[in-house]
This record gives C-alpha cells, sequence and structure tokens, in this order.
C-alpha cells in the first residue's frame, strides 16, 4: 500500500489564526486517513507485531505480473495449492509426515534430483540403483560391492556389445546380500559384462 505523502498546512499557534477551522487543513487531513481506513486495517485477523511480522489467515494475490515476492525464508505448515507455475532457484525441503509435494501433470528438473529415502512409483518403489562394470567375467565369479544399502530386489548383466558375443554369454548371480553379489558365467568367460541393480 502507497499513501499519498501528506500536505501539511500549519504551523499552528494557540489561539491564533489562520488557520484556525481552516477547509485545507481538515480536507488534508480527511484524505490522509482515507487512505488508511481499508478492510485490512479494520480486520481484527491480521496483526503486525512492531517488528514487521504480519499474521493474516489467507492472502489472495488476483492482479497481473508478481504476486508474491520472497527475498528471505518462507515457512508452510499447512498446504501449498499451486495451479500455476512454480520456479524454484533454491531448495525446497518438506520435513512434515505425509505427502509432501503431489504434480498431477508433467513436471521439468533441469538439474539434479535427488532422494534420499524412498521413490514411490505406480507399480512398485525404488530405495537406490547401482551399476558398472565387471571387466571380465569368469566362471568362478565377480563378487561386486553394490553399495545399495540393504539387499537388491534385481540384478541385471549384459556382455558389452563391444565383445561381438553377447547372444552367446550368459551372466547370472549365485550370491546376494546387502552389501555384495556375485555375478558368474558357465559360458564363455573373459568377457566385459554391464550390470546394474536396484533395490
Amino acid at each position: 500500500m502507497t499513501f499519498t505523502a501528506y500536505a501539511n498546512t500549519g504551523p499552528f499557534t494557540n489561539n491564533v489564526t489562520p488557520p484556525g477551522l481552516s477547509a485545507t487543513y481538515n480536507n488534508n487531513i480527511e484524505n490522509f486517513l482515507d487512505q488508511i481506513i481499508c478492510n485490512i486495517v479494520a480486520d481484527s485477523i491480521v496483526t503486525t507485531n512492531g517488528s514487521g511480522v504480519i499474521t493474516a489467515s489467507s492472502l489472495t494475490v488476483t492482479a497481473a505480473g508478481t504476486g508474491l515476492t520472497v527475498n528471505h525464508n518462507a515457512t508452510i505448515s499447512g498446504n501449498l495449492t499451486l495451479t500455476g507455475t512454480l520456479t524454484e532457484a533454491g531448495a525446497a525441503t518438506f520435513n512434515a509426515a505425509g505427502t509432501g509435494l503431489t504434480v498431477a501433470h508433467n513436471a521439468t528438473v533441469n538439474g539434479n534430483f535427488t532422494v534420499n529415502g524412498t521413490l514411490n512409483l505406480a507399480n512398485g518403489s525404488l530405495i537406490a540403483v547401482a551399476f558398472g562394470l565387471i571387466g571380465a567375467l569368469t566362471n568362478s565369479g565377480t563378487t561386486i560391492t553394490h553399495g545399495l544399502g540393504g539387499t537388491p530386489s534385481y540384478v541385471g548383466g549384459q556382455v558389452s556389445t563391444g565383445t561381438g558375443n553377447t547372444g552367446a554369454v550368459v551372466a547370472y548371480v549365485t550370491s546376494l546380500n546387502s552389501t555384495t553379489f556375485v555375478m558368474s558365467t558357465n559360458s564363455l568367460s573373459n568377457f566385459p559384462v554391464y550390470w546394474i541393480a536396484f533395490r
């Protein structure tokens, strides 16, 4: 809210005129007060603490342009409903229990997307993914430390296409636990094999 600057009529001196009961003076006072008298001033739910903190039950921004600019921190303890576009240049943190972020349409991430918990998908969940290359897979097996923080639910291997023997080599897992797995072959050996593991 921007106020028009008040135009001083005084200085005043006791029992001396002018200005006395001046129309200019009284009109200036009333016009200035008219700028202050509005719904937000008369609303007892909207409060300030004298240090720049405003408390209100809701805020609706309907005009064109930038509706709300926050140059410091913003804390939301309830729900945030967004029907337009949210541009996040920094970090968004969801600390409370329940659904932190729901996207009902498309989401585009141009940077990194980090999940520290479980990523729940339509047909299952995903906690961690690991992958790597075994330089020469042998019949006796190669032990891989997968670093998934738990036993993988799936481990697969694919012979490097550069060998020309992708259809002749079978890679399979003979041992699996929370830290390692052993991948072996019972066919041709000493071929590079790419592996991937999901937890």
